[in-house]
């Protein structure tokens, strides 16, 4: 939860100082705009079918602000409105914590002690 958090805290302070560079777009489609890049991740809004946002930059995944959101779209379906193609930008790794689930312990067996014939009786020592 914490690296989340902070892909995201970092996702935005990338997107704030980037915007100087932000080239206006439309999308093409129906678009969903999520938290980071990926078709499993959390969508925020959905982005109308000609809606104008600002692109930060691209790879197969945009960083682009919508009505004052920040997220990650889909680059196969905005077109940019003017300007040459935006810079090239890598999402920031989402890293999950370490599983520290139970440990597993094995048990120490009881060792089997012979168990002697009906009607002898047991050695004792």
């Amino acid at each position: 939860m914490r690296a989340l958090a902070f892909a995201l805290t970092l996702m935005a302070v990338c997107v704030m100082a980037g915007t100087a560079h932000a080239w206006p777009a439309r999308s093409t489609s129906p678009l969903n705009l999520r938290v980071a890049p990926g078709i499993h991740n959390h969508i925020i809004l959905t982005i109308p079918f000609g809606g104008y946002l600002r692109v930060v930059g691209c790879s197969s995944w945009c960083q682009v602000e919508y009505a004052g959101r920040h997220g990650w779209v889909n680059s196969n379906y905005i077109a940019p409105l003017e300007g040459g193609p935006p810079p090239v930008v890598t999402a920031p790794p989402i890293t999950r914590p370490p599983y520290w689930g139970l440990p597993v312990f094995k048990r120490r067996q009881p060792i089997p002690q012979p168990v002697p014939p009906a009607g002898i009786p047991r050695a004792s020592n």
